[in-house]
């Protein structure tokens, strides 16, 4: 998609000697675009619910690091 942003950001600024800020400008926009906010999911509550999930506690082990903690949990890159 940037390949063919480029390519037509070089044709249309060529002439007029802009293309570098042709092409910056238009990275701009795609950046503003893809920073639009996203959908969220929304959870239906109880009346007397505020959160969503549980409490729960974990001790941390001697030796281990976040990669042990995060794969117990089920998150991050694990």
């Amino acid at each position: 998609m940037i390949r063919a942003f480029s390519r037509f950001a070089k044709r249309v600024c060529t002439a007029s000697g802009h293309w570098r800020s042709g092409f910056s400008a238009g990275i701009a926009l795609l950046a503003a675009w893809a920073a639009l906010p996203a959908m969220a999911a929304e959870y239906p509550l109880a009346p007397d619910q505020n959160v969503v999930g549980e409490m729960r506690r974990y001790t941390v082990r001697e030796g281990e690091v976040f990669a042990d903690i995060a794969r117990h949990f089920d998150i991050g890159y694990t």
